[in-house]
């Protein structure tokens, strides 16, 4: 059953009109059971939270005694996503952020094009801050996301190394695996490489 316009306003003005998971305030919110209804939660104001699609997906998964873990990833990656944006912007990219996935993933789509030839380039990044390295599953649905957008490009970003086996994996699909320390180098790199061919 959807929430009246009344109910909506008055959760999203609890958390400001961000989500309460991972902070972002420029996408649409939708309303979160707190204690999911299956396991015996109301609609009562004091039940529900405002959230983005991505945290919303993300939330469904997640034991609620994990919910507070699961607000400093997503932060984290939304902060990873920020930084990236400003960084494909210094190097001239036009930048759409705050596009996310129907599997929780944070997506950048930044696009150049060069301005002697007319050749377009375009990437599509998603950031991944976690305590665990990423998981072959985040570079399947990358990969198929750089398909879907038709990028030429596809970039994980991501505050842990990647193992051995999903460093093959992510070559074999296309995706460049980024560690948050070297994103500067690059989309340097990126733009250089778009210059020089």
């Amino acid at each position: 059953m959807p929430f009246s316009e009344e109910i909506r306003r008055q959760v999203i003005g609890k958390s400001h009109g961000k989500c309460t998971i991972c902070g972002r305030g420029d996408v649409p919110l939708v309303m979160d059971h707190i204690k999911p209804r299956s396991k015996g939660g109301t609609d009562s104001l004091s039940n529900l939270r405002a959230v983005c699609q991505s945290c919303n997906v993300l939330t469904q998964k997640t034991d609620p005694e994990h919910i507070q873990a699961l607000r400093e990833t997503q932060s984290r990656g939304l902060q990873m996503e920020r930084e990236a944006g400003r960084l494909f912007v210094e190097q001239g990219f036009a930048v759409l952020s705050g596009s996310t996935g129907p599997y929780g993933g944070t997506a950048l789509f930044a696009r150049k094009v060069d301005l002697m030839s007319g050749q377009p380039t375009s990437i599509v990044a998603e950031c991944k801050w976690g305590s665990r390295p990423p998981r072959k599953e985040d570079v399947i649905h990358l990969a198929a996301y750089k398909e879907a957008v038709r990028a030429e490009h596809a970039m994980l970003i991501t505050n842990l190394p990647p193992t051995r086996a999903l460093a093959e994996v992510s070559g074999s699909l296309g995706v460049s695996i980024v560690l948050e320390g070297d994103l500067a180098e690059s989309i340097k790199a990126f733009k250089e490489a778009d210059e020089n061919d």
